[in-house]
C-alpha cells in the first residue's frame, strides 16, 4: 500500500501537518519492517498529537483494515498471557499460566497493540 493511503486516511481524524506527515512515516517504518507496536510507542514517535486524534486515526486504520489490532492480557508478574482481537473476545477470567493462578481480567491487565 503507497504511504499516500495511510496520509489519506489519517487526514480523516483531522490531523494536520506536520504530525500527518510524522504519523505516515512512522507507519510506514512499522508496515516496512513488520512491527508490532504499543499505542504508547506510536505516540512516543509522533509527537505533539492529541491522544483522541491519534486514537480516531488508529480506528480508522484498523475499520479500513490496514493495521491489525491486538489485546494482549499481560500477566502482573510480567509478560503477555494470551492475545485476542476484539474486546467481545475477552474473558472475565484468564488462567496465567506464568503465576499458575487465575486472573480476573482488568483494564490495567489489557495492552493495546498495533501489528503493520
Amino acid at each position: 500500500m503507497p504511504s499516500d493511503d495511510f496520509s489519506n486516511i489519517i487526514s480523516e481524524a483531522s490531523i494536520g501537518s506536520p504530525a500527518r506527515e510524522r504519523l505516515t512515516q512512522v507507519l510506514r517504518d512499522a508496515r516496512e519492517h513488520h512491527r508490532t507496536l504499543t499505542f504508547q510507542q506510536v505516540s512516543d514517535q509522533v509527537a505533539k498529537l492529541s491522544t483522541e486524534k491519534l486514537a480516531r486515526a488508529m480506528a480508522v486504520l484498523v475499520a479500513r483494515g490496514l493495521v491489525k489490532q491486538i489485546l494482549r492480557v499481560e500477566s502482573p508478574e510480567g509478560g503477555g498471557i494470551k492475545d485476542f482481537y476484539s474486546i467481545e473476545e475477552l474473558p472475565e477470567d484468564i488462567h496465567d499460566w506464568r503465576t499458575d493462578t487465575t486472573l480476573h481480567i482488568q483494564p490495567e491487565n489489557v495492552t493495546v497493540l498495533y501489528r503493520f
